[in-house]
């Protein structure tokens, strides 16, 4: 009503008298429950409670032009907005809070894994760089996609606002102007908009979910490499006194997969047919605020869980050595290579591997024990070869670059001014 008012197309009286009573208007939810219900939508009653609350000398200028889709369009992405603020600022006090284990464990040794079992050495820091590398990349995202779902909706009846006649650019752009939002092309039958912001809030869903579940897994007990954070009473059986379960990474996990279903569905909510939604609409109204809740929650639980996190570096080097040093295999392969070529040095190291693996042997001396291996390499120097700290390769690299890209955004985003590692306490090191 005001942009129609700034336009010349309703009375200023009458603009100023609906939003005095939009701002105090409190409807009868059980009148509004049974209008909708009887209706289909809920517009049609909220506009019969705004008309009436008016008073008749305005009401007949309520809802002048604008169809039921443009209202609830509209207010959507002004939720989304508040939404995306949100889930933006949840993002960054995670990763402030990653950057403070990325900085404390960036020299902290521990088994890489693949397939489930040791590969080569890599640093604690260094998994949790990937993590914090996967959150910027998910702000980058949330960032981009604004001015895409920041959009106003004011189409009418069927995307034309033929009801506005000459005047419905003009009130298109102030009623834009108002709320703080873009003018695209009427989208009542678009909804790629929202459906990319589901999809990214579900791709932040899904990283927390495979952060919760990377914990799990290192929490286990013949694993125990970090642990959650402990209560007295929290993750405790009802049956096993002794269990210590990751409750915190058990419900991102359950969080993760929530969010991640509902965004799925997102791409169904696209395929409308003509001029407007035939059933496809109304199902945004359910699943978008599944998937923002869903999303926030867990971020909320993974800020939780990793300010509390503790880690074993004790356990991180006990599990380093459990394969006698095989874990370094590469190492050797890489130091014979350049004598033998790498294809053999592979089937060297690979057959020294294997047999000390079926004999119980030492990797060191089945090593030593091949003459080809003597050959080229001393007993000292794969004794040096095998110490899991000496083939970290580029891991704390890594780190510092994972922390400079996190802090290069400070440059444009006040919200990031605060140092990565400020919010982790020390304390939680064993």
């Amino acid at each position: 009503a005001r942009a129609e008012a700034r336009a010349g197309v309703v009375p200023r009286g009458a603009a100023d008298a609906i939003a005095a009573a939009a701002e105090r208007l409190r409807p009868d939810l059980d009148e509004l429950g049974n209008a909708t219900t009887h209706v289909g939508y809920p517009i049609v009653g909220l506009v019969q409670a705004l008309a009436d609350a008016c008073g008749p000398d305005h009401a007949h200028w309520v809802h002048w032009g604008a169809t039921t889709q443009d209202i609830m369009d509209t207010a959507t992405v002004l939720q989304v907005r508040d939404a995306r603020a949100l889930l933006r600022r949840q993002l960054i006090d995670l990763g402030v809070m990653v950057g403070g284990l990325v900085r404390t464990h960036r020299d902290t040794p521990m088994p890489g894994r693949t397939h489930g079992q040791h590969a080569v050495p890599t640093t604690f820091g260094c998994k949790a760089a990937g993590w914090l590398a996967e959150l910027g990349r998910h702000l980058d995202r949330l960032d981009e996609c604004a001015p895409r779902i920041q959009v106003a909706q004011l189409g009418g009846g069927a995307g034309t606002l033929a009801s506005l006649g000459a005047d419905g650019s003009t009130v298109r752009r102030l009623f834009a102007e108002e709320l703080g939002l873009g003018t695209p092309v009427p989208w009542h039958s678009a909804r790629d908009g929202l459906t990319e912001f589901a999809l990214l809030v579900g791709l932040v869903g899904a990283t927390l979910g495979k952060v919760a579940r990377e914990i799990a897994t290192l929490a286990r007990t013949e694993i125990g490499e970090v642990e959650e954070g402990f209560l007295d009473g929290r993750g405790a059986s009802s049956t096993m006194p002794q269990k210590r379960n990751p409750i915190l990474a058990e419900t991102i996990t359950a969080l993760a997969r929530l969010a991640a279903h509902e965004a799925g569905g997102s791409y169904g909510w696209m395929q409308v047919d003509n001029e407007r939604a035939m059933g496809e609409w109304h199902l945004e109204w359910d699943a978008l605020p599944r998937v923002c809740i869903a999303a926030s929650a867990a971020l909320a639980h993974s800020a939780r869980l990793l300010r509390e996190l503790v880690v074993n570096r004790e356990h991180m080097r006990a599990n380093l050595a459990l394969t006698g040093g095989a874990i370094n295999a590469e190492a050797v392969m890489m130091r014979l290579a350049p004598q033998v070529g790498r294809q053999r040095a592979h089937e060297i190291v690979y057959a020294a591997a294997m047999l000390a693996h079926d004999s119980g042997s030492s990797f060191l001396s089945t090593l030593i024990a091949d003459a080809e291996v003597r050959r080229h390499v001393g007993e000292r120097e794969l004794t040096g070869l095998l110490d899991a700290s000496s083939y970290l390769g580029l891991a704390g690299e890594f780190c510092d670059q994972a922390l400079a890209e996190w802090e290069s955004r400070a440059a444009t985003d006040g919200g990031l001014r605060r140092r990565p590692g400020s919010e982790h306490p020390e304390a939680v090191v064993a």
